[in-house]
């Protein structure tokens, strides 16, 4: 080894002084000047070399001096290695990593400033397998360089070894307390592994010393999209992914992906389908951006195109994508594709699913499939879900199963707590009034038909507030026939044509006849329903057959009652006077056999009217066709007295039946029923024997 002059000595020792205070610039001017006195020493120029990347700066310069050294001596692994430096500050990566490995063969592999500048020389050149092996090998050999440990961390980071990395973190915080690299870094690690609050702390270390990390900000704003709890958590994201965006112009993908999803959950949807559809240009496999621009056009009210999105995010899935899945769902069922949204939805919820979209939806997807029994359980669920926040509507489509299932009191319950918020639903109004007449409850189902024919004006409410005053005559009996006069002038309601000529025919509730009348308005009653109103057909039976206006003529009263029970599109009365037909003779020959068939067909059948109800009852007193069976007889009585609690025959036969002297109420509900059935009665109690006697 070449011994120094003492002079150059003497201005090494003064430069490694400099070196140890880490004054570098000084000690790099003081070699530099020097270097024209030693005529241009190899030492000071790999001094100054090394100087020019250590801390001085001066990487040009290193590349110079270096190459001035290899000139002299092309095996100088040193100088090989600081102008590896060099060129790796100058972003040069290709003449560095050349350098690098000159340096380490010459090395023996035992320079770990040579291995650790080739590892993050791969680093930058997204080597990061090889990067990693030189990292941890210089490490190994000087475990407190402090950007090898930082690097390796990034490098461990891009290969998905979060602890690994976050290990080497560490190390390098705990060097320096305030290194922003290294958190910025251990912040990426912490949102991989889904620590969004440990994620968020480093982020913002490392963005207070690099405060133009475009990054930094796009993955805290992700972190902060991410953590539920966060009162103002999109705010905040928000915040983020614009600063990202403003340091990248409004290029940066990652982060106009972010904002879009944020956009999207504080309901801006016009904004968030403008960043979702630039990032998904740019990532078209994208599949939660997919799904959740299929949510926005779902908000934005545009189906189809959301079921594209979101059939779209499924096949790029396999099909194993509940998100996307839930979405299509809920267009299917607004699609009306009920059997879709059906299958959709019940894959993508279970019993602990808190999605009250989800239960909502599928609850009306077997509402309108006409699936009640799966619905009722669903709706149940929803409700149970939203817990002291029902929405109306689950009020609404319970409601409606209970009502199409005949359980007229929960669907009651349901009407009314939508009814509170809803007053003005005039549909809800009317089922409800209807399931209230279904229960008897009459005068609350009168007040709900007095608010619509109020509202409405129109021949339906009309007809049903008119025929709910006939439930209890004795209370309206002077309204019914004014207002069925109102519904014919104003809406030509058949339906009051047919009552109101019913009521002139029959002298029903003490009025007066008008045959001639009531003959016309059953006549237009028909004529006015098309020609099949079988109740308005009956009656022009029924007045053929007992003379009413008309001479009597039961072949005539038969053909009515024939044509009408063709139809009976309204109820079943022609069924009942078929069965009278044959059992009395009326227009055909006597035939109980026949008669009694007809009833058997029409109970099988569940026809659901009086008359029907009073023959049953009356060939079970009497043993006509059944064995004799008065208490079966009272108990379809005792139905009718439930359902018509006002009409005097059925509290006649009660008496009959039961023993029970309620004469008094049969008579005081007399004036409300017809002429005819008047006679009966009155006759019946004036003699000393109480029959059961014939309905018709």
């Amino acid at each position: 080894m070449t011994s120094l002059s003492f002079e150059l000595q003497q201005v090494f020792d003064e430069a490694k002084a400099l070196v140890d205070e880490q004054r570098f610039d000084e000690a790099y001017r003081l070699l530099e000047a020097a270097l024209a006195d030693f005529d241009n020493d190899t030492l000071i120029l790999l001094w100054l070399a090394r100087l020019g990347v250590l801390g001085a700066g001066r990487a040009e310069e290193t590349v110079e001096y270096a190459t001035r050294v290899l000139a002299e001596d092309d095996r100088s692994a040193d100088a090989f290695t600081y102008r590896g430096w060099a060129y790796y500050e100058l972003e040069v990566y290709d003449l560095a990593l050349n350098d690098f490995n000159y340096a380490v063969s010459l090395s023996n592999h035992q320079d770990a400033y040579a291995i650790g500048g080739r590892g993050i020389t791969y680093y930058q050149l997204d080597d990061y397998g090889r990067a990693k092996e030189d990292l941890l090998d210089a490490l190994q050999m000087n475990p407190e360089w402090l950007l090898g440990l930082a690097i390796c961390g990034w490098v461990l980071y891009e290969l998905n070894e979060y602890d690994a990395a976050i290990e080497n973190f560490n190390k390098a915080i705990e060097m320096e307390p305030r290194y922003g690299y290294a958190y910025g870094g251990r912040g990426l690690c912490f949102h991989e592994k889904q620590e969004y609050d440990l994620a968020i702390e480093d982020l913002t270390l490392a963005l207070e010393e690099n405060p133009k990390w475009p990054l930094g900000f796009a993955v805290r704003g992700w972190a902060y999209y991410h953590i539920e709890y966060y009162f103002n958590q999109f705010e905040l994201a928000l915040a983020d992914f614009n600063s990202a965006l403003e340091l990248s112009d409004n290029t940066y993908s990652f982060a106009t992906s972010g904002r879009g999803l944020v956009l999207y959950q504080m309901n801006r949807y016009e904004d968030a389908l403008q960043d979702l559809n630039t990032a998904i240009a740019a990532s078209p496999m994208w599949t939660v951006g997919l799904a959740t621009r299929g949510y926005v056009h779902y908000e934005l009210n545009d189906y189809q195109t959301a079921f594209t999105d979101f059939d779209l995010a499924l096949t790029l899935s396999d099909n194993d994508y509940p998100y996307a899945q839930g979405g299509r769902g809920l267009i299917a069922y607004h699609l009306e594709d009920y059997p879709l949204a059906i299958a959709d939805l019940t894959t993508v919820l279970n019993d602990d699913s808190k999605w009250l979209g989800g239960w909502s939806s599928l609850a009306f997807s077997y509402l309108y499939s006409d699936q009640l029994e799966e619905a009722l359980p669903i709706f149940n669920k929803a409700i149970q879900v939203a817990g002291s926040m029902v929405p109306d509507s689950l009020y609404f489509g319970r409601g409606n199963v209970y009502f199409m299932q005949d359980n007229f009191g929960a669907a009651i319950a349901d009407f009314t707590q939508f009814l509170a918020n809803n007053p003005n639903d005039n549909l809800i109004l009317q089922q409800r009034a209807y399931a209230y007449s279904e229960l008897n409850m009459i005068k609350k189902a009168i007040i709900d038909v007095e608010r619509l024919v109020n509202t409405l004006h129109d021949a339906e409410q009309l007809d049903f507030l008119v025929s709910l005053y006939e439930r209890i005559p004795s209370k309206y009996s002077d309204k019914i026939i004014p207002l069925y006069q109102q519904a014919v002038a104003q809406t030509n309601s058949s339906f009051a044509m047919m009552r109101l000529g019913c009521i002139y025919l029959t002298g029903l509730y003490s009025s007066a006849i008008d045959y001639p009348q009531a003959l016309t308005l059953l006549s237009d009653a028909n004529a006015t329903h098309g020609g099949d109103y079988s109740c308005a057909l009956v009656h022009i039976g029924f007045a053929y057959e007992h003379g009413l206006g008309v001479a009597v003529d039961n072949n005539m009263a038969f053909a009515y009652y024939q044509k009408a029970a063709e139809f009976e599109s309204y109820c079943p009365c022609a069924s009942a006077q078929m069965i009278h037909s044959y059992y009395k003779g009326i227009g055909v020959e006597k035939n109980i056999t026949q008669a009694f068939e007809l009833l058997n067909n029409a109970i099988d059948a569940n026809k659901d009217h009086e008359n029907i109800d009073y023959l049953h009852a009356y060939f079970l007193v009497h043993g006509i066709g059944f064995y004799e069976d008065k208490q079966k007889a009272e108990q379809i009585i005792d139905k009718l007295l439930k359902e018509e609690p006002e009409a005097a025959l059925n509290h006649y036969y009660k008496h009959v039946l039961s023993g029970i002297n309620n004469i008094a109420t049969i008579q005081k509900l007399l004036p409300y029923t017809d002429n005819i059935t008047r006679a009966k009665i009155n006759s019946a109690l004036s003699s000393n024997t109480i029959d059961f006697f014939y309905p018709f």
